[in-house]
Formats: C-alpha cells, sequence, structure tokens
C-alpha cells in the first residue's frame, strides 16, 4: 500500500509539472508529426481514408497526410475552440496563392505565428487584414466553400460560431484596452517564473545547462543563446524584418 500511495504521488507530481508547462491551452503537440495513413495499410481505393485526431492541438499531421498523395479526411476534436481557431489562420497561411505569397514569405510567416509570442509587424498585419475573412470563413459556409474549400465546419454549433468569432475580434483588436488585457510578456514572465520558482534569477545559467547537458549533441542546429531566448522571451524563430 505504501509503494502504491508513493507511485502515485509521484505520478500526480509528473502530470501537474506536465499541465503547467503545456498550459490551460496545449498551442503545440507533444509528439513529432506523423503520416497516419501509413498505419491504415487496409484501404487503398478511390473512397477517402476516414482519420480522427483528438487533441492534437496543431495541425502537424494534417500537414504530413496532405504530402501523403492520399485521399484522406481528417476529423479533429480540441479541447479547446481556441484551437480551432489557430487552425483556421495556419490553413490560410499555408493555402495562400503562389502569386500572393511566395515560399520563402509563406514559411517565415507560418514559423512566426506558430513559434513566436512576440511576432514580426509583417505577421500582425497579416492576422489583422484577415480577420473579416477568418469571422466569414466560421459565419458563412457558402464564403468557407469559396476561400478554403478543404474546410468543413458544418458540425460546429452556432454557440461555437459565435465564441470563435468573438476570439478573432479579440486578434484583431488594435485598442489600448485591449492591449493591457492581454499582456503577453508579463504572462510569458509569469511562466518562467512558476517553472523555475526559487531558481528564477539563475534563469539564463540553468537553460545553458540543460541545453549542454540534454539537447546539445541532438538538436545540431541550435546554439544555447537560441535556447535561452526561447524559454526567456518564448521567440522560437529569429526574427527577421
Amino acid at each position: 500500500a505504501v509503494v502504491s500511495t508513493q507511485s502515485t504521488g509521484i505520478t500526480n507530481n509528473l502530470s501537474m509539472a506536465l499541465l503547467d508547462g503545456v498550459g490551460h491551452i496545449g498551442w503545440w503537440g507533444l509528439s513529432p508529426s506523423q503520416d497516419l495513413t501509413t498505419y491504415c495499410k487496409h484501404n487503398k481505393g478511390d473512397n477517402p481514408l476516414r482519420i480522427l485526431c483528438l487533441g492534437s492541438n496543431d495541425i502537424r499531421h494534417v500537414l504530413e497526410m496532405m504530402c501523403s498523395g492520399r485521399k484522406v479526411e481528417v476529423y479533429m476534436m480540441e479541447t479547446n475552440l481556441e484551437l480551432y481557431c489557430r487552425h483556421i489562420l495556419f490553413f490560410s497561411v499555408l493555402l495562400q496563392p503562389p502569386n500572393l505569397m511566395g515560399l520563402q514569405e509563406k514559411t517565415e510567416l507560418y514559423l512566426d505565428l506558430y513559434g513566436n509570442c512576440l511576432a514580426r509587424s509583417a505577421s500582425t498585419k497579416f492576422v489583422t487584414n484577415s480577420i473579416s475573412s477568418f469571422i466569414r470563413m466560421v459565419t458563412d459556409e457558402d464564403y468557407l466553400e469559396k476561400v478554403l474549400p478543404m474546410l468543413d465546419l458544418s458540425a460546429l454549433k452556432f454557440k461555437e460560431r459565435d465564441f470563435m468569432e468573438g476570439i478573432f475580434k479579440f486578434w484583431g483588436a488594435t485598442d489600448s484596452k485591449s492591449k493591457e488585457a492581454f499582456p503577453i510578456e508579463r504572462f510569458w514572465d509569469g511562466r518562467v517564473r512558476a517553472y523555475l520558482e526559487e531558481r528564477y534569477d539563475a534563469g539564463k545559467n540553468i537553460f545553458d545547462m540543460d541545453f549542454s547537458m540534454k539537447l546539445k549533441e541532438r538538436a545540431a542546429l541550435l546554439d544555447s543563446r537560441e535556447y535561452a531566448t526561447f524559454h526567456l522571451l518564448k521567440l522560437a524563430t529569429s526574427r527577421q524584418k
């Protein structure tokens, strides 16, 4: 009984630590992207392969399957409506026509919005200019069919659509009151403080040690400075103008 209790306590502590790291909304997945069609060998006919993704948090698996060449219908179920809004944003970026956005610009925009809290002015401008289109996508199925025919939002309830419209409006808010309601720098610093606790003042040295001990051999493209910048400022990619 004692062993069982201790094991449960350890498991609970690990679970709480994982939840603290992921946050209330899991913006990123916890596994590498995978082409899930490779696990389905039986369906190679004309009928589309139907796959359900539960709590994937982003579209990484969908992107892999889009490159597989197989007909696939992917059903996505997330825990928060903010994630559906984010999916729409990323599909809108990645499926921009080549005559409107080149591959380099598209890649930088996607990585900036996907990995950084402090986005470039160009990325912010794209999101702001797209808000009205995003709102029409969730409120007008005919418009969605025209601009992003690969998406189907018919399973959403009207209440959920209204909530997503509010999320998009919040993204596009430019008034000072809205900015004060979401001070991202202060929120991220709070996450770092909660994670490091009494070690906060030595954060830069701690992240440098973590990188040297755990990631240096597995992440040859990174250096300790970039790793520390990600932890301290939540910048996963360089902020090119």
